[in-house]
């Protein structure tokens, strides 16, 4: 019985996965500028 019950919970997290990535990839989320982009990663580098 925990057999099923694990094969049914890890098919829901791959559903909400799913879907989670079908509404990021409608293209309404837009990617920051090139500029800004590389901001944060410049801030945290260690000098």
């Amino acid at each position: 019985m925990e057999r099923v019950t694990l094969i049914i919970m890890v098919g829901v997290m791959i559903a909400l996965i799913a879907v989670v990535f079908a509404v990021l990839g409608k293209g309404e989320y837009k990617p920051p500028p090139q500029e800004e982009q590389g901001y944060v990663a410049q801030e945290m580098l260690p000098l």
